[in-house]
């Protein structure tokens, strides 16, 4: 019995054993015997799909990236290998419209953002604890009514500073008090002071405050915050140069940008490199050194007794990293060449450091583990955001295979600890993957392709095909391809799969075009937005049913020996399943239950269904009785991973696919 997204049932070779759970299964059952009723065994969440525009590292060593658009997310780079893949800890959502600056510092986030105000537009600061890295949570928000622009913003201890441009166009500097760890309460404002050109970057470590200013010209003004209602100007230090980036270990500052170099002129005409400069006894510049072959500065961060430049050279990003000596004086790390990092592709690059690991963020083309090591730093993590959930899900034994922008496979021997194995990248664009036993068919635009499951990079065979739609019946092992043709009819075209061969049989027409189909013992379901229709399927296709929907939509069908079963929404998207009996000509309705949800998907097996979708932004799963088909009841509702778009059951076990992998038990 199967849904559109449960084609995986049987075989092209298997044995009725092979239908059962592996037996590495068995062990586990009594860890979740505890626990009554359905409930999550797993769940493996995949990084969300955010362009990190912004990045930092929590004490921990956790990576804590925002987007441009209001979302956090907490992801553990260090502990990837082979067999342990990368951890979304967790996420954070609605901080606001945009974030403009993050500063991370121990295991806090300080975050700038603009927010949408009934009357107007507004600049926050949002204080989010992620002592829980499972559970970031905002601690405080304040408005930022000083200012218009927000430029930079710092912490360190009690005490919290902001950069920015006020309403009337002034360059401002704000201190406020720095709400204690555990301590739920609003930055209270302390004092504040103009800069004398726009606040590039803020710097606070031991209450001494170094602001980055560039107008034309940059220099550094060192700030004494020992009382911070009281700040006092200790030294403005002329850079000579234009510098955009400003990084810091105790005494010794970089800056990173533009300047004239004695002697030495670039093609461009313009001369990329640093400065150091050190606080004490009094703040001075120590050092210079140029930066080639960059031609941009990009971001600088330090670590572990180095300066990391990240910057643009000849359409290629680089690291350079830097050394100093304890008087702050610089000099180029001895590798073997500058560290080239993945294209960049137009977006934004950031860095942050901790201890012997990088993190480069740049955008959609996504995050860059950086390793020091004898010979310096090398990739040792390339982490490629995934833009598309999972859609389609088949499995075999204890194999699972997730189908979205690429192909996971996952084992699931142990339910409670499930592995991912591989990822495999899809050549063209694929609309869908079902199951075939050990097999899975991938139909893309023009072709059907066949691939055994424990080897998901090989192509075992090809058909040329136009479909848009793909099922298969594990029972009689036949695939079913549909097609819309241009005169809004539908071309099933049925499919025998071997093991290394695909052979088109035969060609069904239907009057109607449809979208979506599950096929189980010759019986083959069909739908579009409001039909469904029942064939069965011989030598020839005889219609047995039909069924039209005037004020439904139709999301998504199954199939049982004695029903076909559908979700569908209103005009208010609000969720019904509805049970059809086979044995009438219109698919005479039987039953209609109203869900919690908008019915996405839906899978049934041995008098149990599983429906996944959305309600108020959230996703979650019903598990629904059947023993009576004329009276299904709900058993339970479960909130589950985000973007949920595919379910399966397999005995007592339900795997959904969206953003990550989720194992329901449904005992």
């Amino acid at each position: 019995m199967l849904s559109r997204r449960t084609f995986l049932a049987g075989g092209l070779a298997v044995s009725a054993q092979s239908m059962f759970w592996h037996p590495a299964l068995a062990k586990h059952k009594s860890a979740a015997a505890a626990k009554q009723g359905p409930h999550v065994v797993a769940r493996q969440d995949w990084a969300p799909a955010i362009a990190p525009a912004q990045i930092g590292v929590t004490d921990r060593g956790i990576c804590c990236f925002t987007d441009e658009y209001g979302r956090l997310a907490l992801i553990d780079f260090k502990h990837v290998t082979a067999t342990k893949p990368l951890r979304v800890l967790g996420q954070l959502g609605g901080l606001g419209k945009k974030v403009i600056q993050l500063k991370v510092i121990g295991s806090r986030a300080y975050i700038a953002v603009l927010t949408e105000n009934q009357a107007q537009p507004q600049l926050e600061l949002i204080i989010v604890s992620m002592d829980k890295p499972e559970q970031p949570a905002i601690a405080s928000r304040l408005v930022l009514d000083k200012f218009s622009e927000i430029t930079s913003l710092t912490a360190d201890g009690a005490v919290l500073c902001v950069g920015g441009t006020t309403g009337s166009g002034d360059q401002l500097v704000a201190i406020y008090s720095n709400p204690k760890p555990g301590h739920p309460s609003e930055p209270a404002f302390l004092s504040a002071f103009a800069a004398e050109a726009p606040v590039v970057a803020l710097d606070l470590q031991n209450r001494t405050l170094v602001i980055l200013e560039t107008k034309e010209t940059s220099q550094l003004q060192v700030v004494n915050l020992l009382d911070p209602r009281t700040p006092i100007l200790k030294k403005t230090v002329p850079l000579e140069g234009e510098f955009t980036s400003l990084s810091r270990m105790g005494d010794i500052v970089v800056v990173a940008g533009s300047f004239e170099i004695a002697g030495k002129q670039s093609k461009s005409g313009v001369n990329i490199g640093v400065k150091s400069v050190a606080l004490t006894p009094v703040p001075h510049v120590v050092s210079q050194i140029p930066l080639d072959p960059l031609t941009t500065v990009l971001d600088t961060a330090a670590s572990r007794g180095q300066f990391l430049i990240l910057g643009d050279a000849d359409q290629e990003t680089l690291l350079i990293s830097m050394s100093y000596d304890k008087m702050g004086v610089l000099s180029r790390t001895r590798e073997l060449e500058n560290t080239k990092l993945k294209p960049r592709m137009g977006q934004s690059c950031r860095i942050a450091a901790q201890d012997r690991n990088a993190y480069v963020a740049t955008g959609w083309s996504g995050v860059q583990v950086l390793t020091m090591g004898n010979l310096g730093w090398s990739a040792t993590t390339n982490y490629t955001i995934p833009k598309y959930a999972a859609s389609s899900i088949a499995f075999w034994q204890n194999l699972v295979v997730l189908g979205g922008s690429d192909l996971k496979l996952y084992d699931i021997a142990q339910p409670d600890k499930p592995l991912l194995v591989s990822t495999t990248d899809f050549v063209g664009n694929t609309k869908t993957i079902v199951g075939a036993g050990s097999y899975i068919l991938c139909l893309y635009k023009d072709q059907l392709t066949l691939r055994k499951m424990q080897k998901l990079d090989e192509v075992v065979a090809t058909l040329k095909i136009t479909g848009s739609e793909v099922s298969f019946d594990a029972i009689k092992q036949k695939v079913y391809v549909l097609q819309n043709s241009s005169d809004k009819k539908t071309v099933v075209t049925k499919v025998q799969a071997y093991s290394n061969s695909l052979v088109s049989e035969q060609k069904f027409e239907f009057d109607k075009a449809y979208l979506q189909a599950v096929a189980s013992d010759d019986f083959l379901v069909v739908s579009n937005l409001n039909d469904v229709a029942l064939y069965k399927v011989s030598a020839e296709a005889e219609l047995i049913g039909t069924r039209h929907f005037e004020n439904l939509a139709v999301r998504d069908i199954a199939v049982t020996k004695d029903n076909v079963l559908v979700t569908a929404i209103d005009q208010a998207s609000k969720g019904f399943l509805l049970v059809l009996s086979k044995d009438q000509n219109d698919l005479k309705v039987l039953a209609s239950l109203s869900l919690p949800n908008d019915g996405r998907a839906i899978a049934v097996a041995k008098g149990t269904a599983v429906i996944i979708g959305q309600a108020d932004g959230r996703d979650s799963a019903v598990v629904i009785s059947l023993k009576n088909a004329g009276a299904p009841s709900i058993v339970s509702s479960m909130n589950i991973i985000e973007e949920a778009a595919a379910v399966v059951i397999k005995d007592e076990t339900a795997i959904v696919g969206g953003r990550g992998l989720e194992i329901l038990s449904l005992a």
